[in-house]
C-alpha cells in the first residue's frame, strides 16, 4: 500500500468511513496526474480508464482529499477550481497567465518560513500558505494581449 493510500485510509478511518472501490480509483487518478486538474478532467481520466465513477462521487471525494491533507486547490481559473496533490511535493506558488493560463510554479523555499514569521508577529498559526501570482506571460505581452482585463 502506498504511503498517501495508507494516509487517506487512516483518514477515513477517523471520520468512520471506508475507502470505496470509487474513492480508491479517484485516489490513484489524482496521484497519476502530476500536474493541475479540475474535477471535469479528472472525471474523464477515470473514464478513460474505464472506472464507473459518478461525477457525484467526484465531487464529494474531492473535499475529503483536501481535508486530509494529500490534495489542495491549487488555484481558479474563470469558473474552474484546479487541484494538485501536494503529497510529496515541496511548497511553492503559482504564476498565472491571465491570457493563455499557463501555470508556472516557484518553490517557495525561505520564502514560507518568512510568511509564518509574519503570521505568527500578527497572533497567528499559518497552517496554510497560498500564493498566486497573476499577470500576462512574454508571449502574450508581444502579441499584444495587454487589454486582457485584470
Amino acid at each position: 500500500m502506498t504511503q498517501y493510500r495508507r494516509i487517506f485510509a487512516e483518514f477515513m478511518k477517523r471520520r468512520g468511513a471506508k475507502i470505496t472501490h470509487g474513492r480508491g480509483a479517484i485516489l490513484e487518478a489524482v496521484f497519476d496526474n502530476h500536474g493541475h486538474f479540475d474535477v471535469e478532467e479528472l472525471y474523464e481520466q477515470l473514464k478513460s480508464r474505464g472506472e464507473r465513477v459518478s461525477l457525484a462521487t467526484l465531487y464529494r471525494t474531492i473535499p475529503l482529499l483536501v481535508e486530509s491533507g494529500l490534495v489542495r486547490q491549487a488555484m481558479r481559473t474563470d469558473a474552474t477550481t484546479r487541484y494538485e496533490h501536494v503529497w510529496g511535493h515541496p511548497r511553492h506558488l503559482h504564476i498565472v497567465c491571465k491570457h493563455c493560463g499557463k501555470v508556472v510554479e516557484v518553490e517557495l523555499g525561505d520564502m514560507a518560513e518568512t510568511l509564518r514569521t509574519l503570521g505568527r508577529n500578527h497572533g497567528y498559526r499559518v497552517e496554510e500558505i497560498t500564493l498566486c501570482l497573476r499577470g500576462l506571460c512574454r508571449p502574450c505581452r508581444q502579441k499584444g494581449e495587454s487589454d486582457v482585463p485584470a
